[in-house]
């Protein structure tokens, strides 16, 4: 035993300890405070050594953070789409509102929703848009409401080739009548 209670031997000033034998054991020996005597640590030896590891790697890794990305862009979309399809609806209500007749309020809605969806650039397809006037019926005096509903569907097979099919998206918004203004159904 030396001095630091293990066996060993001096090698170049420095003493080597060892287990048993480093060389059949698999382990390093350890050659003083800041060298390691035999393979690199952390690493296994073998014949080939780590070929096809980065193959293997790039085969697993990159189609998982592929569709990490295509579901986030996904998701963003639904939001997106979602809040201009209720954005558009009060567009549309605020139209109608404004407009004399029942048949107008349809076409001013109409109108501002196309607008509306194509200057933002929306991802909505056909959108369909109703209208409900019956306060047009109401005589001038009495308050009202126009109501209207905007649904169209988001495709996703632009994102990513297998990712199928579509969701629908649906805003509703209510605008009042001006109280005193002349209505005709």
């Amino acid at each position: 035993m030396n001095t630091l209670g293990r066996t060993g031997r001096h090698v170049g000033g420095r003493a080597v300890h060892e287990a048993a034998s480093p060389e059949s054991s698999g382990r390093r020996r350890w050659a003083g405070p800041r060298e390691w005597v035999g393979r690199k640590a952390g690493r296994r030896e073998s014949r080939h050594g780590e070929r096809g590891a980065v193959s293997i790697e790039v085969v697993v890794i990159v189609p998982g953070i592929v569709l990490f990305i295509a579901l986030m862009t996904a998701g963003w979309r639904i939001w997106s789409v979602r809040a201009q399809v209720h954005d558009a609806a009060a567009a549309g209500a605020r139209a109608a509102s404004l407009a004399a007749t029942h048949d107008k309020a349809v076409q001013a809605a109409r109108s501002a929703i196309a607008a509306d969806l194509d200057a933002v650039s929306s991802h909505c397809v056909d959108p369909e848009v109703q209208v409900d006037g019956s306060a047009f019926s109401l005589a001038a005096g009495r308050s009202g409401e126009i109501g209207v509903d905007v649904t169209c569907r988001v495709a996703f097979s632009d994102l990513v080739l297998a990712m199928p099919g579509t969701l629908e998206a649906t805003g509703h918004a209510v605008s009042r009548l001006d109280t005193y203004k002349e209505r005709r159904p």
